[in-house]
């Protein structure tokens, strides 16, 4: 079936360069805002992402859609070409929820114009895209899919991002209120076992030695305290993996670099870092975000030499009695579905793996994309050894 709706008032204007898009960053930043996307879409974060997947051999594009010169939408996007093979897709991890953030009213004209230009301006073969369930951009996509001969395919994801957890987050973590609505405080919420197995940890903690909670509030004010994530980062079971592969956690520093520099230009973000110290070492931390009235937990590690006392579990537990208290936040996404983040939550949100092709041969297109990306990731790592800045 061939159609097309174009709006001719829709244009878009495509940046890959970092100085270049910088000069648009505001205007960016208030599109994602007013949207409610995921602050990992910040310009800040963006900036970061593109060097990271630079690096890799990707060609970032980003997208900004505008209504009679008015902007109304973003498309964070990258895209590079492997043995005749064109592939376009999310500049960020999966991991980070991408999406597309667009004016609503203009939503349908807007996944037009991203599809209009994946293949007819760039001649991709794939378009192949990660987007939260119940993103409405999805089901648009399809439309515009059918519309043009597209051949689309909903793809199996990895387990570790397939699903997020999300925690939801009561008015107080253990003081006696509940509100006019009969939300109780978050301790209770959890259950005796849960509240057993954080006693439990407090008494291996005591037995360990000295201990304390140390929380930065804001890390944008407070910087030289990256050192110590960097330090828990090398006593942990991470680093001998890294050695190995001769790489550096990069996506670490990109969320860090980010985060510090939309702390500075976005009133409502904010970073914050709990840290667990046991005779006076630094042996766990977890790192936090908060945009509107969502937090993230977005990075977090222990000193695989204390594993038993469980310190990745009880920091992150910190974090989130810090972020309950706080009183700011209605919810808390841990980004991934790892098995301790059961701990606090059976609440699963999911994501879906989308795969646009010109042919229906696109498992082939698609099989051979991922071999050959793996084999030319593996090249670089062999030439390149990055370190912590």
């Amino acid at each position: 079936m061939q159609g097309s709706t174009s709006d001719d008032r829709i244009s878009v204007r495509a940046f890959s360069d970092l100085e270049v898009f910088a000069t648009v960053g505001d205007v960016w930043n208030s599109i994602v805002r007013e949207s409610g996307a995921s602050p990992f879409l910040l310009a800040e974060f963006i900036v970061q992402f593109m060097r990271l997947q630079m690096l890799e051999g990707w060609h970032p594009l980003l997208l900004l859609l505008s209504v009679d010169g008015v902007p109304v939408g973003v498309a964070p996007l990258m895209t590079r070409k492997h043995f005749g093979v064109r592939t376009t897709g999310f500049l960020l991890f999966p991991y980070l929820s991408p999406d597309f953030a667009l004016e609503d009213r203009y939503r349908g004209q807007c996944i037009e114009k991203i599809v209009q230009f994946a293949f007819q301006k760039l001649q991709s073969d794939l378009l192949e895209l990660t987007l939260p369930a119940e993103s409405p951009n999805g089901r648009l996509l399809k439309v515009q899919c059918e519309l043009r001969n597209l051949h689309y395919k909903v793809q199996n994801l990895p387990a570790n991002v397939q699903g997020h957890r999300l925690v939801p987050i009561y008015p107080s973590w253990d003081e006696p209120f509940i509100d006019s609505i009969g939300k109780p405080i978050f301790l209770s919420s959890q259950g005796h076992e849960f509240t057993k197995n954080i006693n439990r940890m407090k008494r291996n903690l005591n037995r360990a030695g000295t201990w304390r909670i140390h929380y930065v509030d804001d890390l944008s004010k407070e910087p030289h305290e990256v050192e110590r994530i960097h330090a828990v980062e090398k006593l942990s079971w991470k680093e001998e993996l890294r050695r190995q592969r001769g790489e550096a956690d990069e996506s670490l520093h990109a969320t860090v670099k980010g985060s510090i520099h939309a702390s500075a230009s976005e009133p409502n973000f904010k970073c914050s870092v709990c840290f667990l110290e046991l005779n006076g070492q630094t042996i766990a931390y977890a790192l936090s975000i908060r945009y509107g009235k969502l937090a993230y937990i977005a990075k977090t590690s222990f000193a695989e030499e204390y594993r038993n006392l469980s310190p990745g579990v009880f920091t992150v537990n910190e974090s989130i009695r810090a972020l309950c208290d706080q009183g700011q936040v209605i919810g808390i996404d841990f980004l991934t579905d790892l098995p301790f983040h059961k701990t606090w939550t059976t609440t699963l949100a999911m994501r879906v793996g989308v795969v646009v092709s010109r042919s229906r041969l696109y498992n082939v297109l698609t099989w051979l994309y991922r071999v050959f990306s793996r084999m030319q990731s593996e090249a670089r790592k062999r030439l390149r050894i990055p370190s912590f800045p």
